[in-house]
């Protein structure tokens, strides 16, 4: 194909990317013509067959250099990857004065291996969470392991505090505990997979496991300070 990339190093200390490749004569590689792609071309089947015509198209891209030592590369790739891809979208709607309830604290976090999918208000006192981890347990990295997450002080932080926690399919349509998957026969041994479930605020999250729920919350009471 004549929209081939590649990276390589050909002497130390030096990259050579390649964006698109044209060649004006066939390179005997099975295609049977040039990878000489142009403004237009002509028909098949006509006198002059897959003529190109016009100056030879212009390839635009952006390319992205991680320069981090190899045993950090994977988790800096799926992290960059992450913001490059899949950025978080915030939607803001006009709510009263009286609605609002700051938060008691000035930042809401989660692990940097935890990304957070899913922060929507179904209704008052309602909202869906989605958690992800984001790394493979292949990728040799630290971040590549069970991951511990305080729902409870994250929804805090937010100025909220969990009354109940209902755990729900990725669609969220319906509850985890009455969700049945399709049963196969299988010869080999089938592998135990515990689920990600919420204990005392906590949930488990293993590698590249997303963990879905509905909260009902309620908003925490500011603390007045008191007057000398």
């Amino acid at each position: 194909t004549d929209r081939s990339q590649g990276v390589g190093s050909l002497a130390d200390g030096s990259l050579e990317v390649m964006i698109a490749r044209r060649l004006l004569v066939d390179d005997s590689r099975g295609v049977g013509e040039p990878l000489n792609e142009t403004e237009s071309i002509t028909p098949y089947g006509v006198e002059c067959e897959a003529c190109r015509i016009g100056e030879g198209i212009v390839s635009r891209g952006v390319h992205r250099v991680l320069l981090d030592p190899t045993e950090d590369s994977a988790s800096s790739m799926r992290r960059a990857a992450e913001e490059m891809f899949s950025p978080l979208q915030l939607f803001f709607t006009p709510i009263t004065t009286s609605g609002h309830v700051p938060s008691q604290r000035p930042s809401a976090t989660l692990p940097q291996n935890i990304k957070l999918m899913t922060l929507e208000a179904l209704a008052p006192g309602l909202v869906l969470i989605r958690l992800a981890h984001i790394f493979a347990a292949s990728e040799g990295s630290n971040l590549a392991a069970e991951q511990v997450v305080n729902v409870a002080d994250f929804v805090a932080d937010l100025g909220f505090t969990i009354r109940q926690a209902r755990e729900v399919s990725l669609t969220a349509n319906q509850e985890r505990s009455k969700l049945s998957h399709l049963s196969w026969r299988q010869e080999a041994q089938p592998r135990e997979s515990a689920r990600a479930k919420l204990e005392a605020g906590k949930v488990t999250l293993r590698p590249m496991e997303i963990w879905s729920a509905i909260l009902n919350v309620v908003p925490i009471e500011p603390v007045e300070e008191a007057q000398s």
